[in-house]
C-alpha cells in the first residue's frame, strides 16, 4: 500500500508531509504546493478513499468543495466569506499502488488551519475537558451561527448536517499588528440544499449532535443544524451533553442490536427533563437569557425549537425582539377589504387574495394579512402555498398565535391530527398576540 504520510506527490504538485486526520470519506494531509522546485504554500489536502468511476460519483465526492465554492461566490459580505474554508483546487489524480494497481482518486486542497474546537476543549465528560466562560463560548459560536444564518437564508436553504466541535477550525492571524483568532466552519461533505420543505433530506452526521426527532422521522432540517449549535453551547458551558446518547457514536447503525440499543437510549433521553445549564455552571445565573436560547435550540420536538440560524442569530444579538411598529392606515384598509371580499363568497376570493398580498407588501411585521391569506389559500386548496407562507412567518417570529392556529387548521385539513394538536398546544401557550391590529 502507498504511504501517503510523507513525500507522496499528488497531481504532480502537492507533496504530502503528514496525516492530519481521517473520516468516512477520506483523509486530510498537511501538504506543500510545489512548482519549479519551489514551495509556494502549505495546504490542507483532502484525498478521498473512493475511486471516481462516473460524473455522479464525482459530484458526490466533491460535494464539500461544490457547496463551499457556491457559498463564497454568492456572498458579497467579506466577513461572512471569511467564515468558510477557502478552496484552492479540486481534481483527480491517478495513483499507482503495488497491491491495487492504478487508482483514480479525487482530491481537494484548502487553506490550512491550525486546530479545531474539539482539540481546544478536549473530550466532553472527561477530566481533560476545559469548560469555557460565557464570553468564550459566544466568541467561539457567534461566527458559526453567522455562517449558518447565511446558509439558511438562501432561497433554497443549505443545511450542514454535520456540525460538531471537530468541524469548527481555528487559526491565529494578524490584524493591525495584533493576534486575531480566525474561526471557520469546515467539512461540507454532508451539506445539502432543501428545495421543498415537504421532502426533507435524510438525516446525517454524528449521533451526539443529531436532533432526537431525526431518529424518528429519518430526515434533517434547518432545525437539525440549530440543535447541533445548542448542543455545542451546552457542552462548552457545562462540560456535559444534555442527553445521554453520545456513547451511541460507537454503535454500528447496520445491526439490529445497535438499533434497539439506540431506540431504548433515545426513549430514555426524551423522557427525562434536561438539566438547565445554569445548574451546572453558576456563571449562567447572570445570563438566563442565554440559557433560554440554548434550551430552545435543544428542544426534542422541532415544533418547539428555534427554526433556523437566522432566527438564532437575531436572538443572540437581541435577547428580545422589538415590538412591531404601528401599522399604517393603508395596511388596515387593505386587510378590511380582504376580509370583506373573503366573506362575500368564492367568486370574490381572488380579489381577497390580492388585497391580502398588497397588505403584506406594506407590513410583514403584523400577522393579520398573513394569517388571513393562509386561511384563504387553504380554502382554495392551495395547501402547499399556504404552508410555505406560514413556515416563513414562523421562521421570522415564533410568538404569533394566529400563525399556529392556521397551521393547526392546515394539518387538520391534511388529516394529520398529531401535528394539528401540537400547533394548537403551541398557540395556547403563546396567549394573546401582540402582532395583530385587532387586539
Amino acid at each position: 500500500m502507498i504511504d501517503f504520510n510523507k513525500n507522496c506527490l499528488i497531481a504532480g504538485r502537492y507533496k504530502t508531509k503528514k496525516k492530519l486526520g481521517a473520516g468516512a470519506f477520506g483523509s486530510v494531509f498537511l501538504a506543500e504546493q510545489e512548482a519549479f522546485d519551489m514551495t509556494f504554500r502549505s495546504v490542507a489536502l483532502k484525498l478521498f478513499n473512493k475511486d471516481i468511476k462516473n460524473s455522479m460519483e464525482a459530484r458526490q465526492i466533491f460535494n464539500d468543495a461544490i457547496v463551499l465554492l457556491d457559498l463564497i461566490e454568492n456572498c458579497f459580505d467579506p466577513y461572512i466569506q471569511s467564515l468558510f474554508i477557502y478552496v484552492y483546487d479540486i481534481g483527480s489524480t491517478t495513483i499507482k499502488d503495488d497491491t491495487e494497481g492504478l487508482l483514480d482518486r479525487g482530491y481537494i486542497t484548502m487553506e490550512l488551519m491550525e486546530t479545531d474546537l474539539r482539540t481546544i476543549i478536549g473530550p466532553t465528560g472527561s477530566d481533560k475537558f476545559r469548560r469555557t466562560t460565557v464570553t468564550e463560548a459566544l466568541n467561539y459560536m457567534k461566527p458559526v451561527i453567522s455562517a449558518l444564518a447565511f446558509m439558511h437564508s438562501q432561497k433554497y436553504p443549505i443545511i450542514h448536517r454535520d456540525l460538531k466541535p471537530g468541524n469548527i477550525l481555528f487559526r491565529v492571524g494578524k490584524e493591525n499588528g495584533k493576534d486575531k483568532i480566525q474561526i471557520k466552519v469546515a467539512d461540507f461533505g454532508l451539506a445539502v440544499q432543501i428545495f421543498n420543505f415537504l421532502e426533507l433530506p435524510d438525516m446525517g452526521g454524528t449521533i451526539a449532535y443529531q436532533d432526537l426527532e431525526s431518529f424518528t422521522i429519518g430526515k434533517a432540517s434547518t432545525e437539525s443544524d440549530v440543535y447541533a449549535i445548542g448542543i455545542m453551547l451546552y457542552e462548552l458551558l457545562t462540560g456535559k451533553y444534555p442527553y445521554d446518547i453520545e456513547f451511541a457514536n460507537n454503535l454500528s447503525p447496520n445491526t439490529q442490536l445497535s438499533k434497539d440499543i439506540l431506540n431504548d437510549c433515545l426513549e430514555h433521553a426524551m423522557s427525562k427533563p434536561v438539566i438547565p445549564p445554569s445548574d451546572l455552571n453558576y456563571e449562567l445565573k447572570k445570563y438566563l437569557w442565554l440559557e433560554e436560547i440554548i434550551m430552545a435550540c435543544i428542544e426534542p420536538s422541532r415544533i418547539n425549537r428555534t427554526k433556523n440560524a437566522k432566527q438564532l442569530k437575531l436572538l443572540i444579538e437581541n435577547d428580545e425582539p422589538p415590538p412591531p411598529p404601528p401599522p399604517t392606515s393603508k395596511y388596515k384598509d387593505l386587510v378590511e377589504l380582504g376580509k370583506n371580499a373573503m366573506g362575500r363568497g368564492r367568486e370574490q376570493w381572488n380579489s381577497a387574495e390580492k388585497f391580502f398580498k398588497q397588505a403584506i407588501q406594506i407590513s410583514r411585521k403584523h400577522c393579520d394579512a398573513i394569517s388571513l391569506l393562509a386561511h384563504l389559500l387553504i380554502e382554495m386548496d392551495k395547501i402547499k402555498e399556504a404552508e410555505l407562507l406560514l413556515r416563513e412567518r414562523i421562521e421570522q417570529n415564533r410568538e404569533c398565535c394566529h400563525i399556529y392556529q392556521e397551521l393547526a387548521y392546515l394539518y387538520g385539513k391534511r388529516g394529520l391530527p398529531s401535528l394539528q394538536a401540537d400547533y394548537l398546544s403551541q398557540m395556547k401557550q403563546i396567549g394573546e398576540c401582540k402582532y395583530s391590529i385587532f387586539n
